[in-house]
């Protein structure tokens, strides 16, 4: 976990990166909420 929910201010965002090779949509979803993060931009590398 990046930060505990204690160390987040109100007001930041916590943004995520992934490098998916397949079921990327499925993944970039499971790490969003594992990580507790605002928002996840995942890249297709398979490509």
């Amino acid at each position: 976990q990046l930060l505990d929910k204690g160390e987040r201010k109100k007001r930041l965002v916590c943004v995520g990166f992934a490098a998916e090779t397949n079921d990327i949509v499925s993944n970039a979803q499971s790490k969003l909420v594992a990580k507790q993060l605002d928002l996840l931009v995942a890249n297709d590398v398979s490509r």
